[in-house]
């Protein structure tokens, strides 16, 4: 509950600054937007002062009732606004362009540059989005480059400084062939990413499994990206079913030396160190929990092309389980509401593919879940009849959670 008497935000602060509660020490009650416009302007040249580093204001009613008449939408309050100062920009210049295969097999031009210090960090990789923009760019590798951090925090590089070009600079050509690979790769009809289409494409195996395990999806607590990775080059890992086999190799993981930076007195020392048995433990227990997730969990974690985790709760709610969606056809497809005919092509050749037949075997010979839990409720229940709609600021609970 608010404090007795404190109608507006610019009171409630002054109070907690009172009570010795830290507060932002740049705060300034406007009245009017043009007011609002001269602080911005201000803010500009003192926040290049603050020993932190800042992206913009955060521009909010005062008055507490209207912010309560203003509610909010399903992802933002409509009683704030932030206003984002243009990015910091800097200049490197280009070594070479890798490409990196991500699960769907796109590829995906990244800069690397000589080491140049942007907005609190030092910055060697940005990112070159699509092959259609290094053309754009007309990027050379030798190039000076003028790289900014997208919201302060991804840098992209966002012009070339074509006078600045050496001698016989060769320009950035796209791959012909899958860079990991050497599979054949395919533009998107109608779009711009370049794929590799080698369903055995070792690179896309690494990140399908990291997606697989990942919080929004199958959420296997100690299967980050680095013990996968790990697991993978050691042999362990090749498919989603191994997950499953991985306590069979319980001393062999127990055993695994990983090596790690430390602070010391004599600067940074790395260390190596076994994985042990506790965590092998803690895994192989994260691993076993994760066979009980619910079907729409597993659907979101076969990365299935336009399959996310909002489609994945449709098709496992309308289907149940996975045998009734593997038989069903493009027109029972799209007769769940949300689903249209580009995911329903694209869950019918997956279902229908040897790969995706040859996965579920997998799965379901190592006892993972493929149902659905039953959502109905009885004819009397609280919820019969009602949509509910989670909107707001949510406390102990993540929005996916109460979701759920």
């Amino acid at each position: 509950p608010m404090p007795a008497g404190v109608t507006r935000a610019s009171a409630l602060y002054s109070r907690l600054a009172a009570w010795g509660v830290p507060t932002g020490q740049h705060r300034r009650t406007c009245r009017g937007i043009d007011a609002v416009i001269d602080y911005v302007h201000e803010f500009d040249a003192l926040r290049r002062t603050l020993d932190y580093e800042t992206d913009g204001l955060v521009v909010k009613l005062d008055v507490l009732a209207l912010r309560e008449l203003a509610g909010s939408t399903s992802k933002a309050p409509r009683w704030c606004i932030a206003y984002k100062y243009a990015a910091a920009q800097a200049t490197s210049e280009l070594l070479r362009v890798d490409f990196q295969v991500g699960k769907l097999g796109t590829i995906t031009p990244r800069a690397v540059m000589k080491p140049v210090f942007l907005a609190g960090t030092t910055v060697q990789h940005a990112t070159l989005h699509n092959f259609d923009q290094v053309e754009r760019l007309d990027l050379h590798i030798g190039d000076t480059v003028v790289v900014e951090k997208a919201g302060e925090i991804i840098p992209q590089v966002v012009a070339v400084v074509k006078e600045r070009r050496p001698d016989g600079a060769r320009p950035v050509q796209r791959p012909t062939r899958c860079p990991e690979c050497g599979g054949e790769v395919v533009q998107d009809e109608g779009g711009v990413y370049l794929r590799c289409v080698n369903p055995e494409c070792p690179a896309q195996r690494v990140e399908r499994l990291k997606f697989f395990c990942g919080r929004r999806q199958m959420d296997i607590e100690g299967l980050g990206e680095v013990m996968v990775e790990r697991l993978v080059a050691e042999g362990l890992l090749n498919g989603f079913a191994d997950i499953y086999r991985l306590k069979e190799h319980r001393d062999r993981i127990a055993a695994l030396i990983f090596e790690h930076e430390r602070p010391s007195d004599e600067g940074a020392k790395i260390v190596r160190v076994e994985f042990g048995e506790k965590r092998t433990e803690q895994l192989l227990a994260g691993i076993e929990a994760s066979r009980q997730r619910p079907l729409a969990r597993l659907l979101a974690a076969l990365n299935i092309r336009h399959v996310g985790s909002t489609t994945a709760e449709l098709l496992a709610g309308h289907f149940g389980d996975i045998d009734a969606l593997m038989q069903a056809d493009d027109q029972a497809l799209q007769a769940v509401e949300g689903v249209g005919p580009e995911v329903a092509a694209s869950v019918r050749a997956w279902f229908s593919s040897k790969a995706g037949r040859s996965t579920i075997d997998g799965l379901r010979a190592a006892a993972v879940n493929m149902v659905q839990p039953d959502a109905h409720r009885a004819a009397d229940g609280p919820l019969v009849g009602k949509t509910v709609v989670v909107t707001g600021t949510l406390e102990k609970y993540s929005r996916q959670e109460i979701e759920n």
